[in-house]
């Protein structure tokens, strides 16, 4: 792969679980979210959902004004990133596995 074509991703986790994420991070698993169902990007047929669908299934004490709902829709943005990672590309984990170093995990 050609190096223009690698794209590089700065990626943040719950550092309280580190071996959680070393263990999945080998098998090349790399996860997102926050622990509640009906959150995925990709609807059961594999496909992107809609951003607004993805706002609504968040629970309703979230999205409870529009600052809260355009917080939502930031986060999405961010979120959907991870859709757009492909082999080849380079993924920079801060603190993890040491707090002063950036591993490179195949």
């Amino acid at each position: 792969m050609k190096e223009k074509d690698m794209n590089y991703y700065i990626f943040r986790i719950d550092y309280s679980d580190r071996d959680y994420f070393k263990e999945n991070l080998e098998k090349g698993i790399l996860k997102q979210g926050w622990g509640l169902e009906n959150l995925s990007l990709l609807d059961e047929n594999g496909e992107e959902r809609n951003q607004e669908e993805w706002v609504n299934a968040c629970p309703e004490g979230w999205r409870d004004t529009d600052e809260a709902r355009r917080y939502l829709r930031n986060k999405n943005s961010n979120l959907r990133k991870m859709l757009e990672m492909k082999e080849g590309d380079i993924i920079l984990i801060p603190k993890f596995l040491e707090w002063n170093m950036f591993p490179f995990i195949k």
